[in-house]
Parts: C-alpha cells; structure tokens; sequence
C-alpha cells in the first residue's frame, strides 16, 4: 500500500525545489526563531548531517562483528591472569627465601642460646639450682622471650594498619 506521492513546490527554491511540505514546516520555524530563512535553512542541513553520521556510525558498530570485540576482551583478561599468574609465583618464591632465612636465624639463635645455658648450667649447679629448676628458669625465659618477640610483631602489626 503506496501512500500519495509528494509534490515538488515550484514556487519555492533554496538553490533546490523542496517539497511542498517542508517550505510549510520552514515557515513554521522561521515564525517561531524570527531567523532568516537561509539560517533555517543551513542549521536543518547541518542537523540532517549530523543525523546520517550518527546513524552510519551506528550502522558500523553493528556491523563490527561482536565475536571479534569478545576475543579482544577475552585476549585482554587473559594476558592480565597471566601477569597476576607471573607477580603470584615471584612472590611465593620471595616468600620462600624469607621462610629459608627465617628458619635459619632461629635455629642459629636456639644453638647459640643451648650453648650459653649449658655453659652457665654448671655455675648454676654450683649455686645449688638442681636440673629441674635450671630447666624451668629455661623454659621461662623463653617464653618471656616469646612474649616479647610477640608483643612486638603486633606493635608492628598495628602501626601498619
């Protein structure tokens, strides 16, 4: 079902013939703004434009195959996990030296302090302490020791935070 075709105005001309329905909808605008006609006429050519580049960039967006943006964002997620897959592994292997180091020290520091004790463990004797009180006067001391070593870690802790 065809609609009626449109006339073409001869009396009117904007360096074109329009259609007789548009000279009526430009006079319209040109009452309503008080505007020259040529000015209508230019910022309806202007907005028409603006309106075709809109849609054929539309058209273009729509045309890009959305498989092709999907890969690039998968691409892009993927080479991201991979650097946080390369940082994780550099720091567990940091984290491992520091454990290494950690255990060294301690067990250096436990020997020199056995070495000390035994060494005292005999003046100790010779005060009267027996065995027992000596091994408890070091099982004391290490747990000051602890306690110490503890309330320090959580200083450091909470200054952090």
């Amino acid at each position: 079902m065809r609609k009626g075709k449109r006339t073409i105005s001869k009396s009117k001309t904007y360096g074109f013939n329009p259609w007789a329905d548009q000279i009526d909808a430009i006079n319209v605008i040109i009452a309503k703004t008080g505007a020259k006609e040529a000015t209508v006429v230019r910022k309806l050519v202007d907005e028409a434009l603006a309106a075709r580049r809109s849609k054929h960039a539309e058209t273009e967006l729509e045309d890009t195959p959305a498989s092709g943006r999907i890969a690039a964002t998968l691409e892009t997620i993927e080479t991201l996990l991979l650097k946080m897959i390369r940082q994780g592994d550099t720091s567990l292997r940091t984290q491992d030296i520091s454990l290494a180091l950690l255990q060294d020290t301690l067990a250096e520091a436990r020997a020199g302090r056995c070495v000390a004790w035994e060494s005292m463990t005999f003046r100790m004797m010779d005060e009267g302490l027996s065995s027992k009180d000596i091994a408890e006067r070091f099982e004391k001391e290490t747990t000051e020791a602890k306690r110490f070593a503890y309330g320090v870690a959580k200083e450091i802790k909470d200054d952090h935070n």
